[in-house]
Formats: C-alpha cells, sequence, structure tokens
C-alpha cells in the first residue's frame, strides 16, 4: 500500500492506492511518509471579562450537539441550541445562494435520506423524545419511534441511520446508567419502516453501541461496541468493530482492542470492503495517539484480528472516504 500524506489547512489527506489489508496485527515495516507538524494555530485576544453573573446567563447546559449537512446543492439544514426565546432546539435551511432562512419547527440531529425525499431528526425532551421524519421541505412530519422511556438525555444514549434505498432506518437506543448495576441496561437495535413506520428488533446487546452505519448493499450494519468494565463487573475494558446482518441478527466481529478506545469511529469504504476506524495502537488503555487503521470486512476475527496500520505518532480524527474509495480524509488533531 503507498501512502501520499498533503497538507491543507487542518486537514491531511491520505492518498491509498492498492488497498490491501496486511494479513498480520500490524505491518511495523509498512513505509510511513514523512508527517511534519504544522505550525500551531495562534489565540485571539478576547474581550469579554468572565464573570460569575456571565456564565449564568448561558443557555441551560445541553449535550446535544448543532448538527449541519448540505439537504441539496442549494440549501444546507442545520440545528441550533434553546434560547431564551425558542426554549427548544430548532431545524432550519438557509439557502447558500439567496441567504434566506427557513425555520422547520422544534428538532436536532436532522440526517437527510440518501434520496433526497426525507429528513430524520429526534424531536422531544427527556422521556418524550422520539424519532421523527418529514419532508425535505419541512412538510408532513411524523414521530416514527415509539421507545419506551424515550431516546434519552445524552446523544450517545442513541443513533440512528437511513439505510441505502432510503426506506428504512435503522435505529439503537440504550437506557441511561449513572451508577453501576447489577443487569446492566442493553443495546437495542430497531429497523423501522418509513412508510408504514413499523419497527423490528433484531438485536439487543450487553454493550453500548456507536457510530451506527449500513453497509452499501443494505444487508448489515457496522458499529461499534463497547463494554466498560465498572459498568459490566469485569477486570478489563474492551471495544470491538462489528457487524450485523439485519435479516437474521448475526454478529461478525472485524476487530477487537483492549481499554477504551473511544474513538474508533469505524467508517466504511464505498464499496464495503474495507472500514477504517482511529486507535491507538500502542496504548491499548487509552486512545491518546489515534493512528488511522484498515481492517476487511470479509475476514472474521481469530486469535489475531488482521488490521492495517497507516499512521505513526501524529494524532487524527473523524476519518471520511473519498467516493471512489482511494483516499481517507482526517482531521488533524493538536493537543488534548
Amino acid at each position: 500500500m503507498k501512502i501520499k500524506l498533503l497538507l491543507s489547512l487542518s486537514f491531511i489527506f491520505y492518498t491509498l492506492a492498492n488497498c490491501v489489508v496486511a494479513t498480520s496485527m500490524e505491518e511495523h515495516s509498512t513505509q510511513i511518509p514523512e508527517q511534519p507538524l504544522a505550525s500551531p494555530l495562534t489565540a485571539k485576544s478576547g474581550k469579554r471579562i468572565i464573570t460569575p453573573d456571565w456564565l449564568l446567563s448561558l443557555p441551560k447546559f445541553n449535550l446535544e450537539h448543532p448538527a449541519i449537512s448540505w439537504l441539496d446543492d442549494s440549501n444546507l439544514i442545520y440545528s441550533t441550541p434553546p434560547t431564551e426565546s425558542t426554549k427548544k432546539w430548532q431545524l432550519e435551511l438557509i439557502n447558500i445562494a439567496t441567504q434566506k432562512h427557513k425555520l422547520l419547527g422544534e428538532g436536532a440531529i436532522p440526517k437527510r435520506s440518501p434520496n433526497g425525499q426525507w429528513i430524520a431528526f429526534t424531536k422531544g425532551e427527556g422521556k418524550t423524545k422520539q424519532l421523527w421524519i418529514m419532508q425535505s421541505n419541512g412538510t408532513n412530519a411524523k414521530q416514527l419511534s415509539k421507545v419506551k422511556g424515550g431516546l434519552g438525555v445524552y446523544p450517545y444514549s442513541y443513533d440512528f441511520a437511513w439505510s441505502p434505498d432510503s426506506k428504512q432506518i435503522a435505529l439503537k437506543h440504550q437506557p441511561l446508567m449513572l451508577i453501576p448495576q447489577k443487569t446492566p441496561p442493553k443495546s437495542i437495535i430497531d429497523i423501522i419502516d418509513v412508510t408504514t413506520s413499523k419497527s423490528k428488533q433484531i438485536a439487543s446487546i450487553d454493550a453500548e453501541i456507536r457510530n451506527f452505519s449500513w453497509f452499501p448493499d443494505g444487508k448489515e450494519l457496522l458499529f461499534m461496541k463497547e463494554r466498560f468494565s465498572y459498568q459490566y463487573n469485569e477486570p478489563n475494558d474492551y471495544a470491538w468493530i462489528q457487524s450485523i446482518n439485519i435479516d437474521n441478527g448475526k454478529i461478525k466481529t472485524l476487530a477487537k482492542f483492549d481499554g477504551l478506545q473511544q474513538s474508533l469511529q469505524p467508517t466504511l469504504s464505498p464499496d464495503g470492503q474495507l472500514v477504517a476506524f482511529m486507535y491507538d495502537a500502542d496504548n491499548p488503555m487509552w486512545n491518546w495517539m489515534p493512528s488511522v487503521g484498515l481492517v476487511s470486512t470479509n475476514s472474521t476475527i481469530g486469535s489475531t484480528p488482521m488490521i492495517k496500520r497507516l499512521t505513526y505518532e501524529i494524532k487524527l480524527d473523524s476519518p471520511q472516504w473519498a467516493l471512489d474509495g482511494q483516499e481517507i480524509y482526517v482531521l488533524r488533531d493538536y493537543g488534548d
């Protein structure tokens, strides 16, 4: 495998030619290009003096996060945090040519369907938070999920992803566990039909699940699984990259890691043959210095996962594949 490193602002581009997965845990003999550090960004001095009164005047702390994505070639869709006037998360459209804004109403974490006809989003708070969809013009909103107790307060207690044909949504949800319990709540994976709103549970897993995505053929889901020792009363922490067949619920492990590799962020290549992910190959306890790794979706785990390590001693984040499957784009992190 050949790797070409280019620097542009805070992005680093890895050009991948002949993407072949190694047949050993890691190939330290792989030639890694020079990875010089870019100049650190300089801080800008501010004018505001931080006081207790100013801090208390800020909007109520909320672990939801603003999201923005392309709706079509002309419009962006995004969510905005609550304000004193709105009190709730709001969805908006903005036309990049005219700068015209259109308020779509209450909602957060909008995700456009692959065919561009629908927007999936969350709506409600606490026990009322559920998964909704509406047409891309903001009309015909309807509730899809009916999860008892709601999806949860924290974004990592749930996740959802559109199927490639835009006919189904995979929804993962897990009741919040603030303190260790004798029997931790399981992560549930549901497949919801967009037209009928009918839901089918395909898995109930004793672990936390994140980074949900569909395989291009629409037959499997990719995700990361993690078990905290203090929650599950085990001696060690573990993380996995796994896939699940949506028809029979069969789970396949592609890679397993010791420690809390919480930033694995597994991302499928366009052809569904490879998974790019972030992991700390040198520190099994925590992902202090994530490197880019590759694993094949066609391999099965034995005593040693087949991982190809692409980078060394450079802190990266958020891998994304180019449409042709020949490049991986990653963000460069500086500091902690």
